[in-house]
């Protein structure tokens, strides 16, 4: 959820599949969707899953995160909490896509240094 271009959604169906898609078939379900507003960067991903192999395991949908209705047995959100107004919501939000025996991949909010006064605005 706000995805991208879906790197680390790539890289989850590629280790789930494994090294060759093709020959390599560890899980032949894994599926992947990556949602964001960004077309650019979703076109990016779309080009990226071409050339890993990726094309039929991966999608990547042109919507707005807050409002995208699917499921998922396992979601990754890390850095778009912003996409829901903010890391209570993104949660809340997340937790509805996400079966009970689900997972949920979810990290927002970190700085290597002290943030500035404007940082603080969108975590609320």
């Amino acid at each position: 959820m706000g995805c991208g271009w879906g790197e680390l959604l790539l890289r989850a169906v590629e280790r789930a599949v494994g090294s060759n898609p093709v020959v390599d078939d560890r899980d032949s379900r894994a599926r992947g969707v990556g949602v964001d507003t960004d077309p650019v960067a979703l076109e990016r991903g779309r080009a990226l899953a071409r050339r890993r192999g990726l094309e039929g395991r991966v999608e990547f949908v042109h919507a707005d995160a807050a409002t995208w209705s699917g499921a998922a047995e396992r979601a990754l959100c890390v850095g778009s909490s912003h996409a829901f107004g903010g890391s209570r919501a993104a949660l809340e939000a997340l937790a509805a896509l996400v079966p009970h025996a689900g997972r949920l991949l979810f990290g927002d909010g970190c700085w290597p240094g002290s943030t500035t006064p404007g940082c603080h605005g969108h975590l609320r």
